[in-house]
């Protein structure tokens, strides 16, 4: 079996290797980066690696469950004198105003939903409520959209509107 992802980026953020990786980010469109993991962070479930992209010539974040592919190159880098470390995990969120919403799942998906965020709670009818905070419109939307019918989106009404004018 192959090692996990965080595995493999933390050892190429030990062993200070380039690691070259397929990413699919918010837009949705895969892309090519070569990054220099800094730091690896879990949080709320998810790993997010901390590193100084090529491609943009700056520090940016990535979670791990968006890789596509990851491959640690032979390529070595020194760790850059401007990394400054996140120091809590509560600060990934970046956003200038993250928002919080809340989505209501069908009672046919609620066990599932149980797994994946088991922070909601059980609502009428054997469905499941979701609280999310929301820093990238764009992600929550796709988020939502893959549960069809089964999700409805209680607030706020600005991601209520982003998700109808996805699906129109």
């Amino acid at each position: 079996m192959p090692p996990s992802r965080p595995s493999v980026a933390r050892w190429a953020r030990d062993e200070r290797r380039k690691l070259e990786i397929t990413y699919c980010g918010s837009a949705g469109e895969p892309s090519r980066r070569a990054v220099y993991p800094h730091q690896i962070i879990g949080h709320e479930n998810r790993w997010y690696i901390y590193a100084w992209c090529e491609k943009v010539a700056a520090f940016r974040l990535f979670r791990v469950d968006r890789f596509l592919e990851a491959q640690v190159t032979d390529a070595r880098f020194e760790r850059r004198p401007d990394f400054r470390p996140i120091e809590r995990a509560d600060h990934l969120l970046k956003a200038s105003t993250p928002l919080t919403a809340q989505v209501v799942f069908g009672a046919r998906i609620a066990r599932w939903l149980r797994e994946r965020y088991p922070g909601g709670r059980e609502v009428a009818g054997g469905r499941y409520e979701v609280t999310f905070t929301v820093a990238d419109p764009a992600w929550f939307v796709r988020e939502v959209l893959q549960y069809g019918a089964e999700a409805e989106e209680l607030e706020p009404d600005s991601l209520r509107q982003a998700v109808r004018e996805a699906v129109w």
